[in-house]
Formats: C-alpha cells, sequence, structure tokens
C-alpha cells in the first residue's frame, strides 16, 4: 500500500507551528541575556522588571496562541561577535518574517493620552521605523501590560490612532 505524501498540508502545518511573535522594546540596564535565559526556565526567574517584561511577553504569546517568542536581548549571543553582526543584518529579515511584534511601551502608563506613544522612549530607539515598517501586525503595550489606548484592532498599524503616529510626531512634539 503507497501513500501520496501531502506537501502542501506538512508545509501549512510546519508554518502553523513555527509561527514566532517578536518583542521589540527599550533595553535596560540589567536586562536578561542570553547565556541566562538558556539556563533557567522564564517563569522561575526571581521578581524585577527585566524578569518581568520577558515573563509577561511570553504569557502574551502564549494566551495568543503561539509557541514562539523572540526578544533581541534574550534570543541573540551577544558574547560572539559573528552571531551579534549576522543578527543585526538579518534583523529586518526577522521582523518581516514574525508573526506579529509586541511593542512594550516602558514609561507609558495604561492612562496615557495619544501623544504617549510619540514621546515614549522607544519611539526615540534607531530601531524603531525598522521595526514598525518591517512587522506585519503591531500590537502596543503600556507599561502595565496593557493595550495602549485600549485598542481592539487585531492589528495596531491600522488603528486610526497608532497608524497617524508618524505624522503626529511634530504635532505632539511641538505642542510641549
Amino acid at each position: 500500500m503507497t501513500r501520496r505524501i501531502d506537501y502542501v498540508r506538512i508545509k501549512r502545518e510546519v508554518r502553523q507551528y513555527f509561527r514566532y511573535v517578536m518583542l521589540s522594546h527599550e533595553w535596560e540596564k540589567n536586562e536578561l541575556l542570553f547565556q541566562r535565559v538558556v539556563q533557567i526556565a522564564v517563569y522561575h526567574l526571581d521578581k524585577s522588571p527585566t524578569h518581568d517584561e520577558l515573563q509577561m511577553f511570553c504569557k502574551i504569546v502564549w494566551d495568543a496562541g503561539f509557541n514562539w517568542a523572540w526578544g533581541d536581548t534574550y534570543c541573540i549571543n551577544k558574547s560572539d561577535r559573528f552571531v551579534l553582526q549576522e543578527a543585526l543584518v538579518a534583523m529586518f529579515k526577522w521582523y518581516q518574517g514574525s508573526t506579529m511584534v509586541i511593542v512594550f511601551l516602558r514609561g507609558v502608563p495604561p492612562s496615557s493620552r495619544r501623544c504617549a506613544l510619540v514621546k515614549s522612549i522607544w519611539n526615540t530607539r534607531a530601531w524603531t521605523l525598522q521595526e514598525y515598517v518591517a512587522s506585519k501586525i503591531i500590537h502596543f503595550y503600556t507599561e502595565d501590560w496593557i493595550l495602549y489606548l485600549d485598542l481592539e484592532f487585531p492589528n495596531h498599524k491600522e488603528s486610526p490612532r497608532s497608524s497617524r503616529r508618524w505624522s503626529m510626531q511634530l504635532e505632539c512634539l511641538q505642542s510641549n
């Protein structure tokens, strides 16, 4: 008895299982690094702001039905110069290939107004534009891991509030 291999189904199943979500955030002091993450389960980490960030990111990814979470500080071995250089070159493609990007807006409270995103620390980073442009789907979260401005859109890039973000920058910065 010969069975045909259903390559279309195999490809679909593999794509479904290996979808990944990326974290976009501002690097901080005492950031958890690759060497530490590979040695311990994420949920067994001591309590700290940077550990809480990783744990909440993983929880959101899992709750959304994904199996893989990726964050640059956690997943790139920066002690290996070759690996780091290769990662920096590939970063745009990694964001482009992700299913979703979670943006953690440290310093932006849940009760913030629309200009909080423009004035956030995240928005001052050199990588922000690249991550925003490359990503298909973005969800913005405040410092308490609540959706920014209670955006209920499946993709915050499509929200009228956040899609105008780039044009609102000057307006918000001039209002101060």
